[in-house]
Parts: C-alpha cells; sequence; structure tokens
C-alpha cells in the first residue's frame, strides 16, 4: 500500500493510504504517532515494563552486528551513553563489546568521563530518559538494516 503524508495547511495534514485520503490536525496526528509507537513498541508504553525493555536490550545488544554497534555508539549522544556504559559497567563482556567498537581515544574519553560524572551511583532521573533515546537510536538502526542481532535467542545471559 503506498501511504503519503503531507501538510496543506498550517497544523493541517493530509495522509492518503491507497485510495483513502484523510485530513488531520497536528494534535491528531501525535495521537496517531503516540499509537501506532505504543501498539509497535508494546513493551515501552507500560512503565512498569520499561526496566525489562532495557534489561531485554542489554541482552540482545550482545549479538550485535558490529557496524550496528558503531552505528549505534555514534548516533547516541555522549550523555546517554555515559548513562549507558554505567548501567552495564558490571557486564565486561558488554562492556568489552562496546569499547572494541570505539576508536582508542574515544574509549578512553568516555572511560575518563564516566569516571568523572558517575564516581559513584547513577543518578536514577537520567536513566529512563537516556535509555529511551538509546533504544529509539537502536530501533531506528533495526529499521534501517544497520543493527542486527543474528545469534539473539542463542546468547540469552
Amino acid at each position: 500500500m503506498d501511504i503519503k503524508v503531507k501538510q496543506v495547511a498550517p497544523n493541517v495534514y493530509s495522509v492518503e493510504m491507497g485510495e483513502t485520503k484523510i485530513a488531520l490536525d497536528a494534535e491528531e496526528v501525535k495521537a496517531l504517532m503516540l499509537q501506532l509507537s505504543r501498539v509497535m513498541t508494546p513493551a515501552m508504553s507500560k512503565p512498569k515494563n520499561r526496566t525489562a525493555a532495557y534489561k531485554e536490550f542489554l541482552i540482545k545488544i550482545r549479538t550485535a552486528n558490529n557496524i550496528g554497534i558503531q552505528g549505534l555508539l555514534t548516533a547516541v549522544a555522549s550523555e546517554h551513553l555515559l548513562v549507558l556504559f554505567k548501567l552495564c559497567e558490571k557486564d565486561k563482556v558488554l562492556t568489552n563489546i562496546f569499547f572494541k567498537n570505539m576508536s582508542d581515544n574515544s574509549a578512553k574519553m568516555l572511560r575518563e568521563d564516566l569516571s568523572y560524572r558517575f564516581p559513584d551511583e547513577l543518578p536514577k532521573n537520567l536513566i529512563e530518559p537516556a535509555m529511551e533515546r538509546v533504544l529509539h537510536e537502536a530501533r531506528h538502526l533495526e529499521v534501517n538494516g544497520t543493527l542486527v542481532y543474528p545469534d539473539a535467542k542463542k546468547n540469552k545471559a
């Protein structure tokens, strides 16, 4: 099915799905996008499942291809990477996977930033926004085929 969306007036959008055309205002478009994201990523739509979604991602990313991991590390802002690295710092296998997909200089800078910014505990209020951003970027890379998980079922940890 051919789907097209275009702005036809300020805050008015035309959505064409095959032969069907509908006009939506900006709030309706936002509501539609929210509903689509909830349907397409059900684990993220329920607050109680967010922690499980983060843990599942940290397991799944262990099996990802190197190009995809490099793309993720490049796409995610450094402040969010710091949170990701702090969350998985006790998982030496995963941190090694990440560091081996970074340049020596980038890895050194990230280690220094991590010890400076979070020498002890990671503030709880930073986890959700950072992990949401990491998961968003990962989904984007999955959709375009850059980030793939060939052996995700084999390597549950």
